[in-house]
């Protein structure tokens, strides 16, 4: 069971989904669609790609389909592995938890802001 803490809105975290439900899903798509490229002498997809779909436009539509999201999958599993790599020197600069760093600055610039306050309506 998944933590209250990791839900936003009753969704799981973002990367658990695109490891755990889109990523075995999507390895299938893209597997079948080797498949039909091997089975059809390989070469440029682009242009055989009246071969792949034997002339039927249901068949047509599902490959089309099955491009679409193994492209997307493949978008967001970069976008993922990029936002892991940059947190790496966001973590080296916090030294610390992300929460208690926002939390610190949040504090500062309300502390800051009384401050200047105070000074203002003592100037009156």
């Amino acid at each position: 069971m998944t933590p209250v803490s990791d839900l936003s809105n009753g969704h799981p975290p973002e990367w658990k989904r695109i490891l755990l439900a889109d990523g075995p899903r999507q390895c299938i798509n893209g597997l079948t669609l080797y498949s039909f490229w091997v089975a059809n002498g390989r070469g440029n997809p682009f242009e055989k790609y009246q071969t792949y779909s034997n002339g039927s436009y249901v068949t047509a539509g599902l490959l089309v389909t099955m491009i679409f999201t193994v492209l997307i999958f493949i978008g967001s599993a970069l976008l993922l592995v990029i936002a892991g790599i940059l947190y790496i020197p966001l973590l080296c600069y916090i030294r610390g938890n992300l929460k208690e760093y926002c939390c610190h600055k949040v504090d500062k610039v309300s502390g800051l802001t009384i401050v200047s306050n105070l000074e203002l309506t003592r100037g009156q």
